[in-house]
């Protein structure tokens, strides 16, 4: 994702290694974290979104075509955090008898788009998940496990 929003702390990265209370380098660079910038800034949200759209369809052709028989047997999925919908609908096309429903936060619920295959729910995955046969996490352990690592080595 070449953007300037993305770019920009980059460019400040000397003075945050000098600065011990530094919480992240893109907080530094705009006074908000990665996640925290969709909600405050449109354009970004946007962009943000798109990027997440092509890596869920490039993922998703993966995942059905190599690993699909996992979702044999499932007749309901909620995709946490699942953005536009792109996994979750590609999985509802694949297997029809299964009922799909993204769980995403606000801001990006509102720019979900209408769809025949996927139901969405706004929400916050921390403080409620809807029953479902079955959860797709796609992205979200590799969140966390990016989280842990710059917590051990010192960043928060």
């Amino acid at each position: 994702m070449l953007d300037s929003t993305v770019i920009a702390p980059f460019l400040g990265m000397h003075s945050w290694f000098l600065d011990e209370h530094s919480r992240s380098l893109f907080k530094k660079a705009h006074s908000l974290n990665f996640w925290e910038m969709p909600e405050q800034d449109d354009a970004y949200n946007q962009i943000l979104n798109n990027a997440m759209v092509s890596d869920s369809n490039f993922l998703t052709d993966i995942i059905l075509r190599e690993c699909g028989d996992v979702f044999l047997g499932i007749n309901s999925l909620i995709d946490v955090g699942g953005g536009q919908g792109g996994a979750a609908r590609a999985i509802a096309i694949a297997f029809p008898q299964m009922k799909c429903t993204v769980l995403d936060l606000p801001h990006v619920i509102a720019e979900a788009p209408s769809d025949v295959h996927v139901s969405f729910i706004s929400g916050d995955m921390f403080k409620y998940i809807p029953p479902a046969n079955a959860l797709f996490l796609k992205g979200l352990m590799v969140t966390f496990f990016w989280l842990l690592l710059c917590n051990l080595v010192g960043f928060s």
